[in-house]
């Protein structure tokens, strides 16, 4: 596991940035500006859909758990597997190469 490079200098991306890119509430928003080339590299489709993963599995969890009645551990690792899942998604992303985005400063 490691965190997605740039495609053209091989810089390799910050957490903060690859986080703050997956968790953007504008989609259009999920662009990564290379800090040392100033490349632009936008979030593969299928990245997209991984990270929506955490929130559907809480979601999905959470309705279990209320149908079930589950016991408060059930809760509490449902929401500690949440968290652990948050934290390496940016390990997951892949980004590829945007050729023009004019509204990337």
């Amino acid at each position: 596991m490691k965190l997605e490079t740039c495609e053209t200098c091989r810089h390799s991306f910050s957490w903060k940035q690859i986080s703050h890119s997956l968790w953007s509430r504008n989609w259009k928003v999920t662009m990564i500006t290379c800090r040392k080339c100033r490349a632009v590299h936008r979030l593969r489709e299928e990245s997209k859909f991984i990270a929506l993963l955490p929130g559907a599995i809480v979601m999905i969890g959470a309705t279990w758990l209320i149908v079930a009645e589950a016991s408060l551990f059930a809760f509490i690792l449902l929401i500690a597997g949440s968290m652990a899942s948050s934290l390496v998604l940016p390990y997951f992303a892949s980004y590829e190469k945007v050729d023009r985005a004019p509204f990337i400063e």
